[in-house]
């Protein structure tokens, strides 16, 4: 594991080591044969290989099936969400009184059904661990921060790369 001692250092790293593999799982959901299939695998948590998304992995398989079909009652709608805010703002509406789908599991379903309908993020949204990171970085609480508000470094990143 290499010293990391700056904020170039973390983003150089992120770059060497796990961008390559968050563009595959992009990839993957973009190359679904419908928006029904992408919902389908987006609401499970499921990899290429059928596997949960380390991610989701434990959230009850009876709360991401509720997910998924609540999700699928919805897919007229999420058809024609134009930008990844809009997308995000649906799913978040969506989870909203289901027990155990929290912010992570909204971000990450987005993801995923936007790389399909190539919607990206435009925003570093803020859960789980991106929080943690704003809180260390000094930034906002709220719940998604804009690219140009972060240190320089992590200009060199996508928002959904950070």
């Amino acid at each position: 594991m290499p010293t990391l001692r700056s904020l170039d250092d973390i983003v150089q790293d992120y770059i060497r080591a796990w961008r390559d593999r968050q563009g595959h799982d992009c990839r993957w959901f973009a190359k679904q044969p419908s928006l029904e299939a992408t919902i389908k695998a987006a609401g499970m948590a499921l990899t290429e290989q059928g596997k949960r998304q380390s991610h989701q992995r434990r959230i009850p398989r009876e709360a991401l099936r509720a997910w998924t079909r609540a999700l699928l009652r919805r897919k007229q709608r999420i058809s024609r969400t134009k930008t990844f805010s809009e997308l995000y703002e649906l799913l978040g509406e969506t989870a909203a009184d289901m027990h155990g789908i929290g912010a992570l599991v909204v971000y990450d379903t987005a993801t995923r059904i936007g790389a399909f309908l190539r919607l990206k993020p435009d925003y570093v949204y803020l859960h789980a661990g991106t929080r943690e990171g704003a809180r260390a970085l000094g930034l906002g609480r709220g719940e998604r921060i804009r690219r140009s508000h972060l240190p320089a470094a992590f200009r060199r990143l996508s928002p959904a790369d950070i």
